[in-house]
């Protein structure tokens, strides 16, 4: 038997916060840039759609993370802000999958990225459920 996702806010808080942990493991050892990359995305997904749940959003199985983004600005714009960094985690995704559509990111990308997920994770977490 499969069992179910989680729907509750806290194991994706969870599993997003290890998802970002390793990523930066992987950097500080001079480890794959493509996976710690890719990781940074799973991150913010993970984290995002924790934040999601927690006000009442119906999970859905995607990795876009503008439209989840989309999702969130809803009932807080101010959220609008990491459009920029959504895009661009959301291709560190696609790099993963079809790692030869291009070269993998540089470490100092990957070193960037984590910091503005990081930034953008505490806005979520500033911002409660209602």
């Amino acid at each position: 038997m499969v069992p179910k996702e989680s729907l509750l806010p806290d194991d994706w808080h969870r599993r997003g916060e290890a998802d970002l942990d390793a990523a930066e493991i992987l950097l500080e050892n001079e480890g794959d840039t493509q996976v710690a990359a890719a990781l940074v995305q799973q991150g913010v997904e993970k984290h995002l759609k924790g934040w999601l749940l927690a006000r009442g959003w119906r999970l859905a199985r995607t990795h876009d993370l503008p439209k989840l983004l989309d999702d969130a600005v809803e009932g807080e714009p101010a959220l609008e802000a990491f459009y920029g960094l959504c895009e661009g985690l959301t291709a560190f995704y696609f790099l993963e999958r079809y790692p030869f559509i291009a070269d993998p990111p540089g470490a100092d990308v990957v070193r960037k990225a984590l910091a503005d997920a990081r930034e953008f994770v505490d806005e979520l977490m500033a911002r409660p459920p209602p």
